[in-house]
């Protein structure tokens, strides 16, 4: 039996409010897709508040569960178990790099816990698994490299949408090639406008490994010049 965890993730292009007056960028995961395993892997920490009273409470992600806490650590809180688990997150943080940073460590948890749990449940079992297509259908981003790698793009934007029609403001924060990836069962693009501009691109094919021994194929669309930097750029595909 093999581990499959998809992870769609989601990243703000600006800052969006964070409470108390203040603002930050944030994060979203979200576990879209899992086979063998729980998708609630996520586990957070609720602290009751000064008051004392339980209906006033905060509730912060503490860690991605080790696969004995999947088992030790309830789905939902209580006054005796102050710790539980949740399918998706939602954080934000003051800069781009420390999401970026922390994103990266999140998700090289989650692939700990993946192996980990291959070894629980017997990897050399003979069980055929298939990639659900639709887990994880397209990436976005902005990249200094005219050829952009899997894992640059696998460290992108993401969504399951399935839809070659893409319309988002994004932050540029150097200047770069802007690229859209989507699944290669979906076609090719017509055009890529950036702020109303029709821009000039190439298309490749690249196969990426979504997941540990699968690969499916996306068809790679990249802008032919480089973006000036923006903090709101209205990106737009057909």
């Amino acid at each position: 039996m093999k581990t499959v965890l998809v992870i769609k993730k989601e990243i703000t292009s600006g800052t969006v409010p964070a409470g108390n007056g203040m603002s930050g960028y944030r994060l979203d995961l979200e576990v879209v897709n899992a086979s063998e395993i729980t998708p609630k892997i996520f586990v957070m920490q609720r602290e009751v508040l000064s008051s004392g009273s339980p209906d006033e409470y905060e509730d912060q992600f503490y860690t991605v569960a080790s696969v004995p806490q999947l088992e030790s650590v309830p789905e939902s809180p209580s006054t005796e178990v102050p710790f539980y688990r949740t399918s998706s997150i939602s954080l934000i943080f003051s800069t781009v790099e420390s999401r970026d940073t922390y994103t990266q460590k999140i998700l090289a948890l989650i692939e700990k816990l993946r192996a980990a749990n291959d070894v629980i449940i017997n990897l050399d079992s003979p069980v055929e698994v298939a990639f659900p297509p639709e887990a994880i259908s397209r990436f976005w981003g902005f990249s200094i490299d005219t050829s952009i790698p899997p894992s640059e793009i696998l460290a992108a934007s993401s969504d399951a949408e399935s839809s070659k029609v893409f319309s988002k403001v994004l932050e540029n924060l150097s200047s770069a090639y802007f690229f859209f990836a989507i699944r290669s069962t979906l076609g090719d693009i017509e055009a890529i406008h950036i702020q109303g501009i029709l821009q000039t691109f190439v298309a490749s094919t690249v196969s990426i490994e979504v997941l540990d021994g699968f690969s499916t194929e996306y068809r790679l669309f990249r802008t032919s010049n480089q973006i000036a930097p923006s903090s709101s750029l209205l990106i737009e595909t057909e």
